[in-house]
């Protein structure tokens, strides 16, 4: 048997239903409404952002497009043009050879090496002092085409006698190893 309700009691059930009805709009239409609105005021920051970043990347167009243009007129420092690889190596030799004996040196050998594709290599082997040492990397650093000193290996003769020569005039072995670009012209 159902008894009757009394009036506080329907009052109390009424505000119950009332407080879970609210409950229910509140998780069903309002609370997705509110996140949508954050949602998408947060997509519109990050777009905004994103925007801006294209704005600037825009407008730097022109600096990079000169930046490019004065690149592209120094490619030609960078890089032996020759068609032929073979050829390049070989200039590359002759190259090290001269700058080790304008310096005053005596080349003993001087060998292409295996490189990457679109590189040429070769070594140089040669008898120097310190000081002709010192202008040979001179020589290979401030003229064109710059190349890459790939490795440098010294070796001196210390089984000797004593002389009365300074050490910077003392004779090394020495071995440069270099690369440079290459490309058809």
């Amino acid at each position: 048997m159902i008894r009757q309700l009394s009036a506080r009691e329907r009052r109390l059930v009424a505000v119950l239903l009332l407080v879970a009805a609210i409950a229910l709009a509140w998780r069903g239409v309002i609370a997705p409404v509110i996140d949508g609105f954050a949602a998408r005021g947060a997509e519109r920051e990050r777009l905004q952002a994103r925007f801006a970043a294209n704005t600037r990347l825009v407008a730097s167009i022109p600096r990079l497009r000169r930046l490019a243009e004065v690149q592209q007129a120094d490619a030609a420092r960078f890089r032996i043009a020759m068609r032929d690889p073979v050829a390049a190596a070989e200039l590359l030799k002759e190259r090290l050879s001269a700058a080790v004996e304008g310096a005053g040196g005596e080349t003993t050998a001087t060998e292409d090496v295996e490189g990457e594709a679109g590189w040429v290599q070769a070594w140089v082997q040669a008898r120097v002092t310190q000081r002709q040492l010192v202008r040979v990397l001179a020589q290979l650093r401030n003229t064109t085409p710059y190349l890459v000193v790939a490795s440098l290996a010294v070796s001196a003769d210390r089984t000797g006698q004593p002389d009365a020569r300074t050490a910077a005039d003392r004779p090394l072995e020495v071995r440069i190893e270099t690369a440079v670009r290459h490309a058809a012209p």
